[in-house]
């Protein structure tokens, strides 16, 4: 715990700089995290005798990620072709010259895509929902209206973990699911799913002004969403044969041992946030 506070408090402050600034300064760190999640995940396929195309996975990583940023006005239908030319272009690779095992490179290759890449992309959709201004807030300091969002998606991710291992610790006597994940607790997760909620509400009803109902709405789906992804990426780990992805973290494993829920609780808060916004809800000019 005090190294997660460590790490916050250090980490939370440059983060929220660099998504203020955009551009570059919001693309080159979160292509960084996304790339070195991206190798831990292909060095655990390598480990398992797997062969992805790692190289071309990293360039097509940085490939998906630019459109959400720079044309967040065409991003849809720009990612979408891209990772449709990624895989295409992966098929093709795997024949010069042919690997042993075909399918199985190409396959981990685009899933390592698909499961890390396209979720991070969601750092940047996010960062375009303007969420005061579509709920009739024009005023106030221009930080809420750039990385509102974005922080509405992060923080309740990251008071889940936190609830989930308090709860667990004190209370944790029932088996979540001990094949995927034996550490995990029902009342784990019932803390961790609370925590969310709460944090949701904080953050988003007295900040963002958003409305009780909706932020608590939308805390649920949230700490669903990241337990979920908890445990997608634990049955990932024991297909893989590895207890972390990574050490770069030191006890807290590597940086996609880290993002295992934000993958899936990003994509399912942007479209809430599209969902329950009004349609003008994109603001592609921050």
């Amino acid at each position: 715990m005090l190294a997660r506070a460590v790490l916050a408090a250090f980490g939370i402050p440059v983060l929220c700089v660099l998504g203020w600034l955009g551009g570059w300064w919001w693309y080159v760190p979160v292509a960084i995290v996304t790339i070195i999640a991206l190798g831990e995940y292909y060095s655990a396929c390598y480990a398992k005798g797997w062969r992805p195309y790692a190289l071309a996975g990293y360039v097509w990583a940085l490939v998906l990620l630019y459109p959400p940023l720079f044309v967040p006005e065409r991003a849809w239908p720009l990612t979408a072709s891209f990772f449709l030319a990624a895989t295409l272009s992966l098929c093709v690779l795997g024949l010069i010259p042919p690997r042993k095992s075909y399918a199985a490179s190409v396959a981990a290759t685009v899933f390592g895509l698909a499961y890390i890449a396209l979720p991070m992309t969601f750092l940047s959709h996010l960062r375009h929902v303007d969420v005061p201004a579509l709920l009739g807030f024009t005023g106030g300091w221009s930080f809420a209206h750039r990385m509102g969002a974005v922080l509405l998606a992060l923080f309740p991710v990251w008071a889940s973990d936190t609830g989930a291992f308090l709860a667990g610790g004190l209370l944790g006597r029932h088996k979540l699911a001990p094949v995927l994940s034996p550490n995990k607790t029902v009342e784990g997760a019932v803390g961790g799913l609370l925590f969310t909620v709460a944090a949701a509400a904080l953050l988003g009803i007295p900040w963002l002004r958003m409305p009780a109902a909706t932020a608590l709405e939308f805390g649920l789906l949230v700490g669903v969403a990241c337990q979920l992804g908890d445990l997608v990426e634990s049955a990932l780990k024991r297909d893989l044969g590895v207890k972390d992805f990574g050490t770069l973290l030191g006890p807290h494993g590597g940086v996609l041992d880290r993002f295992d829920g934000l993958l899936v609780a990003m994509p399912v808060a942007y479209l809430y946030l599209m969902a329950a916004l009004p349609p003008h809800a994109s603001a592609p000019g921050l």
